[in-house]
């Protein structure tokens, strides 16, 4: 078979499943979350992309893709109830109740939300978001935790499979850090049709041109003697 069918069929293959890879290549969904320690109390902000928010409630009840301030004035007791009871937030083992909470629907089609805590700051802290697995699949929140001074105490990547995190006294740890993210990548990559195609794309011309340079008797391999051969292969010029 030669080369360039087999270029072609890739090719048609990818662009079978790149329409059905769009289901699932990318795991929908990224939120950001952080959380501020203050003298005697703590708040904890979050940022969702609206249309991963609709899951739960819907908010565009006439489907023009743009929630209007009165339709987001219906929907938001019923958020407000939803991120009550998808967020925890734990000292010493009791859970504490938000003192107060603020929604409200961001320019750039997000929506905020900010709690605010009481916090006795000897205490350990657990800040649990359950509210991530009742989102799409796969979805993932990165939460930071920082004191009062502005330093970095705790960083977690959380998911339905790890929705909690424990504040330490120390630095957050660098090579717990490194890791996580190492398997998400590795994960993402993994789980992502269109990620695969394009790692094929890049390295199936050196495949070829190595596997022409042996047909045509080269043992000695050098980059300009594979261009020429990318060069006669496609172009079916002569060197």
């Amino acid at each position: 078979m030669k080369y360039k069918q087999i270029v072609y069929m890739l090719l048609l293959a990818g662009s079978v499943l790149l329409p059905v890879s769009n289901v699932s290549a990318h795991d929908p969904g990224l939120s950001r979350s952080w959380v501020q320690l203050q003298h005697a109390g703590l708040v904890l902000r979050m940022v969702f992309a609206r249309k991963d928010l609709e899951v739960l409630t819907p908010m565009d009840t006439d489907q023009n893709d743009t929630v209007t301030a009165d339709e987001f004035s219906d929907v938001l007791d019923n958020l407000q109830s939803i991120v009550m009871g998808g967020v925890e937030v734990r000292y010493a083992s009791n859970r504490s109740a938000p003192k107060s909470i603020q929604v409200e629907q961001a320019i750039s089609d997000t929506v905020n939300i900010e709690l605010y805590y009481d916090y006795p700051e000897t205490s350990a802290l657990r800040v649990q978001i359950p509210l991530t697995a009742q989102m799409v699949r796969g979805h993932r929140q990165y939460l930071t935790v920082w004191n009062a001074s502005g330093k970095l105490l705790a960083q977690h990547i959380l998911s339905a499979t790890s929705p909690a995190i424990l504040l330490g006294k120390s630095g957050p740890d660098a090579f717990g850090v490194f890791k996580r993210y190492l398997v998400e990548g590795i994960r993402h990559i993994g789980t992502g049709f269109d990620h695969i195609l394009f790692l094929l794309t890049l390295l199936l011309p050196a495949v070829l041109v190595v596997c022409q340079c042996c047909i045509d008797g080269y043992s000695d391999f050098n980059f300009i003697r594979a261009s020429a051969v990318v060069k006669r292969q496609f172009t079916n010029t002569a060197f």
